[in-house]
């Protein structure tokens, strides 16, 4: 088992440096995190989310932010499926595809498709389109609602100002990250402004109460 497990890897690492040698796998360019900066989940870039903040679905689960990519990037396509990461064991996974390439939120890489398929044999796979998965309501309306704001709405005076102030406090803990920091002050946060709309919060339930 462990030799086979060894081979797999041995395999796996060639290919990845083959396939960067050659160019058919890059790190994700200007152009795809200009899409993903474009793109807000609660109030945070989706670039943001990939680049330094866990998985809310679990740690080797990128079904989430696969799921942010694939709002981010036009004519794209959701994939889920159980990719074979560690030899004998294969676990969930997602990333986003077009044609002829795949983007993974896991590495941050665009892949040649049928490079990334020899790579990782993904298994169980599941595709979606956008008009597929907004053949859902539910889904429809996650997809208008992140679509629908920009930078501005998070902004002090924007229309969605508090809903970024209710997420705020968690990216707060990685404000030693620059680029976070920097976006923090850009919308003019600090934690007081959270504090006073949790007490108001909590202010409005208190009297729609009595």
């Amino acid at each position: 088992m462990q030799r086979k497990k060894k081979t797999y890897f041995m395999r796996k690492d060639y290919m990845i440096k083959k396939g960067i040698d050659s160019g058919l796998i890059l790190p994700f360019d200007k152009e795809i995190f200009s899409m993903l900066d474009n793109t807000f989940v609660c109030g945070i870039p989706v670039s943001m989310h990939l680049k330094f903040f866990n998985s809310v679905s679990g740690i080797g689960n990128f079904h989430d932010k696969s799921l942010y990519m694939f709002f981010s990037i036009p004519n794209s396509i959701l994939v889920y499926c159980k990719c074979n990461y560690k030899g004998q064991e294969y676990i969930e996974h997602g990333f986003v595809e077009t044609d002829k390439y795949v983007y993974d939120p896991a590495t941050l890489m665009r892949f040649d498709k049928e490079l990334y398929y020899l790579i990782y044999d993904p298994t169980d796979v599941t595709k979606c389109t956008l008009d597929e998965y907004c053949s859902d309501d539910e889904n429809k309306k996650i997809y208008e609602y992140i679509t629908k704001y920009c930078l501005e709405d998070y902004m002090p005076d924007g229309c969605e100002r508090k809903e970024f102030l209710y997420n705020a406090k968690i990216v707060e803990y990685y404000r030693n990250i620059k680029e976070v920091d920097d976006y923090l002050n850009m919308l003019d946060y600090d934690s007081s402004s959270v504090i006073n709309d949790i007490n108001e919060r909590i202010d409005v339930l208190v009297k729609n109460k009595r």
